[in-house]
């Protein structure tokens, strides 16, 4: 045979097949599997924060709403008038039962609580601006600070913790 014959029966040999993607570990297999739990559970715990902090986010709304109302008309004290209100339902419709002693709660004893649920401390004058906006007439209101007071109510709507 010849060198030329023996070239010709050569043939060229077939490309081997492609490496699998899927790991060849059950190593890898668990390592996956336990970063997809872990992602669920980390979305699983935001939407229930999410859901869990509905309230708030109404109550925000609920309080824009109010300071548009009264930054239109700031000679009328009509719509700071409701921010009392505001915040026993931000209470009473938070996370959880609230007890029957917190919806009949009223005066200095519901201003603890609100003092007791913040985490920021409010102001000195916080409590009084509140029954004031319950009690006092037209012409007192007038003198209030209602941008301060909006801002405080914003920023314990914003910041408390549920009172149980």
């Amino acid at each position: 045979m010849s060198l030329v014959n023996d070239l010709e029966q050569l043939r060229e040999l077939p490309s081997p097949p492609m490496p699998s993607l899927w790991p060849q570990t059950w190593g890898w297999a668990l390592v996956l599997t336990l970063l997809l739990i872990m992602v669920a559970v980390a979305l699983l715990r935001w939407r229930l924060h999410w859901r869990t902090n509905a309230y708030r986010r109404a109550a925000l709304a609920e309080l824009d709403v109010l300071e548009a109302r009264w930054r239109r008309n700031p000679v009328n004290p009509a719509p700071l008038r409701d921010l009392p209100g505001l915040l026993k339902r931000t209470v009473l419709n938070g996370p959880g039962v609230p007890s029957p002693e917190v919806a009949r709660m009223t005066g200095p004893i519901w201003q603890r609580e609100l003092q007791r649920m913040a985490d920021i401390p409010l102001s000195e004058t916080f409590a009084e601006c509140l029954a004031d906006l319950a009690y006092a007439s037209d012409e007192t209101l007038g003198r209030l600070d209602a941008a301060a007071l909006i801002a405080e109510c914003r920023q314990w709507l914003e910041t408390h913790h549920d009172p149980v």
